[in-house]
C-alpha cells in the first residue's frame, strides 16, 4: 500500500500538531519539511509574502520546495510502502492550482490520494491567522485594512490569500470531492470533534486504511504567543529570516523544543494583553462582515 495524505488546512486549525502526532505512526512517512508546498510551486513567479514593512518576499525565499527531486528527497524517496504525509496549508488557499498540479503530474502515479481538512469558527480562525502573521513579521496592515484589501482584491498574489478566504473550508471540500470523490476526503471540525483524542485518531487511521496506534498527543504545536510583545516579534522575525536560508534545519525536533522553551517564558505576561486585543479584533471582524452582508 502506498498512499499520499494531504493535510491541506485550514490555516491556524492545528494542522502542525496533527501532522506531528500522525508522524508517530510506523506506517506514516513524514517528510523533513512538514509543509513542502511543492504543488503550488508553479505559481512561484507570481506568489509572494510580505515583511512587516510591506515589502514583498518572493516565493523562492519562503523555504518551499520547487522541484520533483527535492520533493522526493524530503521523504527519502517515495518508493516504499506507507502513507506519505504532506501538511501544506497553502494548498487550501490556492486550491485550483493544487488540484490541477496533482492531477497532471506523474510523480504521484500509483499513490492513492487522501485529503484531510481541519476547520473551526471562521471569526476565531481569522483573528488567530492575523495575529500569527503579525508575530512572524509577515503583516503590515491593521486587521480592518487587511479585510478591506481582501474583499477588494488588492493583493491577488499574496500567498496567504486572505483571512476570510482561509476560513472557507466548504469551497475547498467541494473542490476535492468534485475531483477525487467523497471517499477521498475527511473533514474535521476541531472544536466539536475532539481532535486530540483516541476516537478521532481511530477515525483517521480507518480513513487511511492503516492499523490503529497508541499516539502521544503531547507534541510540538505551532502556537501564537503575544503578537504585541516586541521581544517576541523580534525573535520570530529573526527566526523567519534564518529559516529562509535553511528551512530543513528549523524543522528538527531539537530546534522546535528550543523554540517552544523560549516562547513559554513569555506566556504568563501575554495572556491579559492578548485577551484585550482579541476583543478588539472580534469587534472589527463582526462590524466589517455585518456591513458587507
Amino acid at each position: 500500500m502506498k498512499n499520499i495524505l494531504f493535510v491541506i488546512g485550514m490555516p491556524r486549525c492545528a494542522t502542525t500538531s496533527l501532522c506531528n502526532v500522525l508522524g508517530q505512526h510506523p506506517d506514516i512517512r513524514q517528510g523533513v519539511l512538514k509543509e513542502p508546498g511543492f504543488f503550488v510551486s508553479s505559481l512561484r513567479l507570481s506568489l509572494h509574502a510580505f515583511n512587516s514593512d510591506g515589502s514583498k518576499v518572493r516565493f523562492s525565499s519562503l523555504g518551499y520546495l520547487e522541484t520533483q527531486e527535492d520533493y522526493c528527497k524530503n521523504f527519502g524517496g517515495i518508493e516504499k510502502e506507507g502513507v506519505y504525509l504532506d501538511g501544506s496549508t497553502i494548498y487550501s488557499l490556492h486550491i485550483s492550482t493544487f488540484i490541477e498540479n496533482i492531477k497532471s503530474t506523474q510523480l504521484l502515479d500509483g499513490l492513492d490520494k487522501k485529503f484531510i481538512i481541519l476547520h473551526r469558527n471562521q471569526k476565531e480562525r481569522a483573528i488567530s491567522h492575523y495575529k500569527f502573521s503579525l508575530a512572524r513579521g509577515e503583516e503590515f496592515r491593521t486587521f480592518e485594512k487587511a479585510l478591506i484589501d481582501e474583499c477588494e482584491k488588492i493583493y491577488p498574489n499574496w500567498i496567504l490569500g486572505g483571512y476570510l478566504k482561509g476560513g472557507r473550508y466548504d469551497v475547498v471540500a467541494d473542490a476535492i470531492t468534485n475531483n477525487f470523490g467523497e471517499e477521498s476526503l475527511l473533514v474535521i471540525d476541531i472544536e466539536t470533534d475532539s481532535l486530540f483524542s483516541s476516537e478521532c485518531f481511530n477515525k483517521i487511521t480507518s480513513f487511511l486504511g492503516i492499523n490503529r496506534y497508541c499516539f502521544d498527543f503531547n507534541v510540538y504545536r505551532n502556537t501564537n504567543i503575544d503578537s504585541n510583545n516586541k521581544l517576541i516579534l523580534l525573535f520570530r522575525v529573526m527566526l523567519k529570516r534564518l529559516r529562509q536560508l535553511n528551512p530543513t534545519f528549523f524543522e528538527k525536533k531539537f530546534f522546535r523544543y528550543l523554540h517552544g522553551a523560549v516562547m513559554k517564558c513569555f506566556i504568563q505576561k501575554s495572556n491579559l494583553k492578548d485577551s484585550v486585543r482579541d476583543e478588539e479584533l472580534r469587534h472589527i471582524y463582526s462590524k466589517y462582515i455585518d456591513e458587507r452582508q
